[in-house]
């Protein structure tokens, strides 16, 4: 019995599911924080991050997967290496670029967090154009 249940949701949470369910929360949470105001609750804002959060958290573990799956298990190091150089290195640009975007916009945080939404959304249609994975026989 179990292994028909196992068959039956065997892609229903792909990487693929995932990462976009990551990208949308996380692409609600910016855009609900681009209403912060200097009235905005502390509690209010606990929330909009913890939403963020979880956006991020669910996208971060489905794209290495993603990334890594049809690269041969000799160079898996290589390409992860390579992958958090570039995610490290995009944070960084990132935070410069948000931050002279708010420099600019400094009376509010709608700017920046609207442009950041844009980027989860860019993220979010990239997903489509993955497959569901394949079986690598090595």
């Amino acid at each position: 019995k179990n292994s028909r249940v196992e068959e039956q949701n065997k892609h229903k949470y792909t990487n693929k599911t995932l990462m976009q369910a990551g990208f949308l929360t996380a692409t609600i949470a910016l855009l609900w924080m681009s209403t912060i105001t200097i009235k905005t609750s502390q509690l209010t804002m606990m929330a909009m991050f913890f939403l963020l959060g979880m956006g991020v958290t669910i996208v971060n573990a489905p794209s290495m997967v993603a990334a890594t799956e049809h690269v041969p298990s000799g160079k898996a190091g290589v390409a992860s290496g390579l992958i958090f150089t570039i995610r490290w290195l995009g944070g960084s640009v990132g935070i410069i670029i948000i931050t002279l975007i708010y420099h600019h916009y400094s009376e509010t945080m709608m700017y920046p967090c609207i442009a950041l939404a844009i980027s989860a959304l860019a993220g979010l249609l990239m997903t489509l154009t993955l497959r569901y994975p394949r079986v690598c026989n090595e």
